[in-house]
């Protein structure tokens, strides 16, 4: 393994050479032994092709390294041309070290600007304060003030994200930081396993394997299980495999993704276990934050977050992540559930790392189209605690036309997670504790997921079988689910899920008949702006319209009706002035205060986003809303608003409102 340290002059590179030889004993190369010998040795070959490229020379040894390193009177020789070719010879130096088991490191302020920058298996690159560096160096004696400028600025801003290790020397506990680094990253004991599943990823393997390796833990072993691959995958995988130890090699038919994993965690060895997609790649310090973090924290599970990248734009970033970014820990089975159910735990294997008491008692479902979520599932029933990282350190690449790993689109094996939510639902039983809610979002978020990803097929022209039945039953199952509820608040992409929904019914791939209709009861208020006469009028529209009354009954509310107004729109999200102005129109313009209230049962099954008052409501509750006032206001000259009637839009208001008339002793 090869150490490269990497910084302009002054950094401190020859103090951290000493310190990780006399530290940790590893062998230090000098590189600059190595220019002076590979010149030396050349010295022919070099001047050769300085006469034919500048027509100058020949030139000594002295004069060609000092030209080398900038130092020279013949700027030119600095020339692209002529760094590459002592390139090629260094590197052939130094690749003989890549298979030694000894550590080396290598102390080179032109490391980056060299081939060899790609030998390095672990790159540190030192920087400190420009004032600090200039005094470091001059106190050297090896250069004079003036010219001190003249050596800046050897590495690229460009290269900094490929860096494994960034350390300001100016800090005096630098030293401590750079050996804590060292014993996890490159001596650590914990061995990490990752999975690679392959499938016809002939053109992105390659960047996925890569990634894997150039992880800065390095007590890795890269387990990558070809699924029956027709393309030229298993050339890359072989060509990797050979000149990498850590990576062991399976091949098998295909048989699925679950089934390529599966297989992979039956040969891993490591006290955790990763999963990469292999059209996907990873940040280089993903499984180095994961793996620390799961420790620091006694985690089973450990969690980062992705960055969605779109096919044909993928970027490798050039940045690395924070060691110390905000850390949530997980630590009983209240908060456990509640973070995979409200995707704090996503239900993707992908972001995490799981520890070896988890992973060698979990298989994948190969019968389900989306193992991911079951195995997450599971392992959170099994994790005593979850740690979640903010630090986007994965790299998801979406795939063409919504296709999974293998290349196929939304079939009918996504409609098995019906026996999964059965399964999750025993187990939430059979916890301690109140899990109704928990529940209730599991299974939304579990026959949301379907239609949506069916949808996503669906108008790209991918789904072929005809899933009208089953789809219905799904829809009916999620109203279920909303009829139920009292906070729609929880359940994730709303919404966007009832768009989906309705336009499912507007391109009728949903049974319409047998959309289940569920009875809201709702509460009406005609007030006094309805004379006795019109009550019976509107109670008779009501009827037509296909509403059942309870009953309907006056109400003399004397001096209380400027209060009840009040009550009754506090949660209608209305402007300052509206409630007022309502109160105005009928309690001043009015001199009955007789109000009459009906109670009726309404069959909905359309919930919709109403953006005026920033809630929920069911689309049939606001059409009858709509088609009364429009009733009442052809009927009366004087009105204003909804100073005819009011009626409770949804299951919560409706609770309110029993409140609010039982404080006026109203029965409802």
């Amino acid at each position: 393994m090869i150490i490269g340290i990497c910084g302009n002059a002054g950094v401190g590179k020859s103090t951290a050479l000493f310190f990780l030889k006399e530290r940790f004993g590893f062998e230090c190369i000098e590189i600059d032994k190595i220019v002076e010998d590979v010149i030396k040795n050349h010295l022919n070959e070099i001047n050769t092709l300085i006469n034919e490229t500048y027509n100058i020379g020949p030139l000594k040894r002295e004069e060609i390294y000092d030209s080398y390193f900038g130092n020279g009177i013949e700027s030119s020789l600095i020339d692209f041309e002529y760094r590459t070719y002592i390139d090629r010879l260094l590197f052939k130096e130094l690749i003989k070290y890549k298979s030694k088991e000894k550590i080396v490191v290598v102390d080179w302020f032109m490391l980056e600007l060299s081939k060899i920058f790609e030998v390095c298996d672990y790159r540190i690159y030192l920087d400190a304060d420009y004032k600090l560096r200039k005094e470091r160096v001059i106190s050297r004696g090896n250069y004079a003030s003036y010219r001190f400028p003249l050596i800046e600025n050897v590495s690229n801003p460009e290269n900094l994200g490929r860096y494994h290790l960034r350390l300001d020397t100016s800090q005096a506990d630098w030293l401590e930081e750079l050996k804590s680094r060292i014993e996890f990253n490159i001596l650590g004991k914990s061995k990490v396993s990752i999975v690679v599943p392959v499938y016809n990823q002939e053109q992105r393997l390659a960047r996925c394997i890569s990634s894997i390796q150039n992880s800065s833990y390095k007590n890795i072993e890269i387990i990558i299980v070809d699924d029956g691959s027709t393309d030229g995958s298993h050339f890359v995988i072989e060509n990797y495999a050979r000149n990498d130890k850590r990576i062991k090699v399976f091949k098998q038919s295909n048989q699925g993704v679950g089934n390529a994993r599966n297989r992979g965690m039956k040969e891993a060895t490591g006290d955790y276990i990763g999963f990469v997609d292999s059209d996907d790649y990873i940040g280089l310090n993903m499984i180095e934050i994961l793996l620390k973090n799961a420790i620091d924290s006694s985690s089973d599970i450990s969690r980062c977050r992705a960055n969605m990248c779109e096919r044909g734009s993928e970027y490798i970033p050039n940045k690395r992540n924070a060691l110390n970014a905000k850390l949530e820990v997980l630590d009983s089975r209240k908060k456990i559930v509640h973070g995979y159910i409200n995707r704090e735990v996503s239900i993707a294997v992908w972001d995490k790392l799981f520890s070896r008491k988890l992973y060698t008692k979990l298989q994948f479902d190969e019968a389900l189209f989306n193992e991911d979520a079951k195995f997450v599932w599971q392992a959170c029933l099994l994790a005593e605690r979850i740690c979640c990282s903010e630090e986007k350190l994965y790299y998801h690449v979406k795939r063409v036309g919504g296709n999974s790993l293998t290349g196929q689109p939304f079939d009918k094996r996504y409609f098995n997670v019906q026996t999964f939510c059965v399964e999750a639902e025993r187990n939430m039983t059979e916890l301690d504790g109140d899990y109704s809610v928990e529940k209730d979002v599991f299974l939304y978020n579990a026959y949301a997921h379907v239609i949506k990803t069916y949808i996503r097929d669906q108008k790209k022209g991918l789904i072929i079988d005809d899933y009208v039945e089953i789809l219905t039953d799904f829809v009916n199952k999620i109203f279920q689910i909303l009829f139920a509820c009292k906070e729609y608040e929880l359940f994730y992409d709303l919404e966007n899920v009832l768009d989906i929904i309705d336009y499912m019914r507007r391109e009728k791939l949903l049974n319409e008949k047998r959309l289940i209709k569920h009875e809201l009861p709702c509460v009406g208020v005609l007030w006094n702006s309805v004379n006795k006469e019109l009550v019976i009028e509107t109670l008779e529209e009501l009827k037509k319209n296909g509403i059942y009354i309870e009953k309907c009954y006056c109400v003399n509310m004397d001096n209380t009706l400027n209060d009840f107004i009040a009550d009754v729109y506090f949660q209608n999200n209305d402007k300052d002035f509206v409630v007022p102005l309502k109160k105005q129109c009928l309690v001043d313009r009015y001199e009955s205060n007789n109000i009459n209230i009906v109670c009726f049962v309404q069959k909905v099954n359309k919930l919709v986003y109403l953006k005026r008052k920033k809630r929920f409501v069911f689309g049939e509750n606001e059409q009858l809303r709509t088609e009364i006032r429009s009733f009442l206001k052809e009927k009366i000259s004087s009105y204003v608003y909804d100073t005819a009637f009011h009626m409770t839009d949804c299951k919560a208001e409706y609770i309110y409102m029993k409140s609010i008339c039982s404080k006026y002793d109203i029965e409802v």
